[in-house]
């Protein structure tokens, strides 16, 4: 078990509140031996629902979201994560089992498995601020170590002035579960409401017809159907706000080609003349659908035309 504990103050803690009130004075807690400079450090933006985490005055709530900057690599490398300066300014976290790339002045995080052969991304959220450099050193949410560490109840905890990082929260109580960011929904206007934004899709895919509906409940919603053949997986489809790949497959494919169909621009990705993904984005949200075993590239075309 891996445990990174922190004083708020030699951690460099900077608190970035999103009410308007603290917009020219934003409140920053820093270490005596380095300063960061608050011209650097803005609100978070007023998403709905807030990112960040909810500051409390005497067990009050104030209203107000907070959102805490940790120092990238003293915090990843304590927990295991490899990390990796790109030519492009990008930033890898790696740990073999999660990883996630960052942008310097981007507020947009991604979390994705590192598994391989397995299948997993999150959708693209935002943390209330982006990751920043100052004195040589890279800042990022603390937020993004939570998602990494797969949002486990006890993952991140704060008290006494202290912040902890545990990627084993579970030992310390055998009866603890790991928090499953996706919410099984028994019809699809149940996952629906949820999100808040319709989904048409066929009601079936290459002769499957068994359905499950999910939702991904992080700040940017995510709805996911399944279509099952028997106990296999034969499709997989997903709908989120933004234009990010939200598919989650890392898969390698000989041929790529983008098509137009009812006036999107569609990436289908496949080998053999066979097309085994596609993705899309359209009026301020992204699409992708999996097929396990592949459809023509009409097939594919078609199947798309049925999904919004």
């Amino acid at each position: 078990m891996k445990k990174l504990i922190a004083s708020a103050l030699c951690a460099a803690v900077a608190l970035s509140l999103s009410n308007v009130a603290f917009a020219t004075a934003p409140m920053v807690t820093t270490p005596a031996t380095e300063e960061i400079s608050p011209t650097v450090i803005a609100p978070a933006p007023e998403n709905d629902p807030q990112p960040g985490y909810t500051l409390q005055i005497d067990g009050e709530d104030t209203g107000v979201r907070a959102c805490i900057m940790v120092p990238l690599r003293a915090a990843a490398e304590k927990l295991g994560f490899t990390v990796t300066w790109n030519d492009d300014g990008t930033i890898l976290l790696d740990d073999g089992i999660m990883h996630s790339t960052v942008t310097i002045g981007q507020d947009l995080y991604q979390v994705t498995t590192s598994v391989e052969g397995m299948v997993g991304m999150s959708a693209p959220f935002s943390l209330g601020i982006p990751p920043f450099v100052t004195g040589g050193t890279t800042y990022v949410p603390l937020g993004l170590f939570d998602a990494l560490l797969g949002s486990q109840q006890g993952a991140v905890t704060m008290e006494d002035g202290v912040i902890c990082l545990d990627t084993d929260p579970l030992s310390k109580d055998n009866n603890a579960q790991i928090a499953n960011p996706f919410v099984d929904c028994d019809t699809l206007n149940e996952a629906i409401k949820i999100t808040g934004f319709d989904l048409t899709v066929p009601s079936t895919i290459n002769k499957a017809t068994d359905r499950l509906y999910r939702v991904m409940t992080l700040d940017d919603k995510m709805l996911e159907v399944i279509y099952q053949s028997g106990e296999d997986e034969a499709a997989r489809i997903r709908k989120a706000p933004g234009a990010e790949d939200i598919s989650g497959d890392n898969n390698e494919y000989a041929q790529a080609n983008t098509v137009s169909v009812d006036g999107a621009e569609v990436t289908m990705r496949g080998n053999n003349g066979m097309v085994y993904l596609a993705i899309w984005n359209t009026g301020g949200y992204t699409y992708s659908v999996n097929v396990t075993n592949g459809i023509s590239s009409n097939g594919m075309m078609a199947l798309v035309s049925e999904i919004h």
